[in-house]
């Protein structure tokens, strides 16, 4: 049986917008089905969403992925990048968000719906649903809010000869070593050796 569930978030993020600097407060609520009769899964992709904004994207920066310059300064200074494909407005940042959790819970979370508020808004939120989403925001498998890892910036194409081979900046191991992977082939993934024995 499917279940709907909601939760609420907030992060403060900085944006790089028109060649400035300024920190933003987000407020989302993420509306979800439940689509896995296993609780450890479903609890592991709530800490996923959880992990993905609490390390990765709170006090970091928002930034169009055009503006190499500024992404290069940022990245000197130590600061986390998420990379938008358009100017980082609420709308977008909303799209990509929603995209990127969908694809991070692997199928045990269905993400339905985002409201995404902030500081900037003065009090507007943007509903964006999964479909909208999809149809906006790109669907290449090399953009990072299509990958399930903890990426925040796109996989970057290595020339060799004629074939491409796409470099990973995160591997899914990320999720085993932080003990959030899901089972895989009848094997709990972030299950540990006994070294008693």
């Amino acid at each position: 049986m499917t279940q709907r569930i909601e939760k609420d978030f907030l992060f403060d993020t900085a944006i790089h917008f028109e060649n400035g600097f300024y920190i933003n407060q987000y407020q989302i609520t993420l509306s979800m089905l439940v689509n896995t009769d296993v609780i450890k899964e479903h609890n592991i992709a709530l800490e996923r969403i959880h992990y993905f904004i609490s390390h990765r994207i709170q006090s970091g920066l928002f930034i169009e992925e055009n503006e190499s310059k500024a992404i290069q300064k940022y990245k000197a200074a130590g600061i986390n990048i998420c990379t938008l494909p358009d100017e980082p407005h609420d709308q977008i940042i909303s799209m990509v968000l929603l995209t990127k959790f969908n694809a991070i819970t692997e199928n045990k979370l269905i993400i339905t719906d985002l409201i995404l508020g902030s500081t900037f808004s003065e009090g507007v939120k943007f509903h964006t649903v999964s479909e909208i989403a999809e149809d906006i925001i790109d669907q290449h498998s090399s953009k990072w809010w299509n990958c399930a890892t903890i990426c925040m910036e796109d996989s970057k194409l290595e020339n060799s000869g004629e074939d491409h081979k796409i470099i990973e900046l995160f591997s899914d191991d990320a999720w085993e070593k932080l003990d959030l992977g899901f089972s895989k082939k009848g094997k709990k993934a972030n299950q540990k050796l006994d070294h008693n024995t």
